[in-house]
């Protein structure tokens, strides 16, 4: 009926927005309430927004710390691998001198041997002739003094004493005996990397 009235007068225009409000129709204002004032979806939307963010800048800092970590321990790990690459460097070169001196050996007792010599250094067998035993020796000095070919030696080898200890025991040690010798007491030994090291390595 109002409708009717406001249309007749031509104020329909003016009062419809009062008329759909008490009817229950949407309006501009309506409209404009629900623009200012958020809903619950609208709430929760910047909720997860807000937290989406917040995980985002605590994923960023743990990133941070972990590569600031990285940064800090990377100069020990320099060091520790130098240190090992300077000793793996020194064991190579003690290996390639080691090989070195031992081929120089072994090339000059097959020199030695090819003269009817022994080498300095060269490992020997020895003939006690007072005992009759045979002690593992070797060549200490080669001596010319009676010219080159007859050649003398001084050798050097361990020998088994046995004394009377304050006891009245019988004990035993091991003496260092060096002396000269002729070469008709000397036989020359096999080749033994291992031990031919033990007397040109110190």
């Amino acid at each position: 009926m109002l409708t009717n009235i406001a249309e007749k007068l031509g104020i329909l225009d003016v009062v419809a927005p009062w008329i759909g409000n008490d009817e229950g129709h949407p309006n501009n204002a309506g409209a404009a309430q629900r623009t200012t004032n958020p809903t619950n979806s609208d709430c929760n939307a910047r909720t997860q927004r807000n937290a989406s963010k917040r995980g985002l800048d605590k994923t960023h800092s743990t990133s941070s710390v972990r590569s600031e970590n990285v940064t800090t321990t990377n100069p020990s790990r320099r060091k520790n691998a130098k240190t090992l690459g300077n000793a793996e460097s020194e064991q190579r070169q003690r290996e390639k001198r080691r090989i070195t001196m031992l081929t120089a050996q072994k090339e000059e007792e097959d020199r030695s041997r090819k003269i009817g010599q022994f080498a300095k250094k060269q490992r020997v067998s020895y003939h006690h002739r007072g005992t009759n035993k045979q002690y593992d020796a070797f060549i200490v000095g080669v001596h010319l003094d009676d010219g080159p070919d007859k050649p003398y030696y001084t050798i050097k080898y361990n020998q088994t004493e046995y004394f009377m200890n304050d006891s009245g025991m019988e004990e035993k040690k091991e003496v260092a005996v060096e002396k000269q010798t002729n070469p008709d007491r000397l036989t020359a030994l096999p080749w033994d990397e291992a031990k031919t090291w033990e007397l040109i390595g110190n």
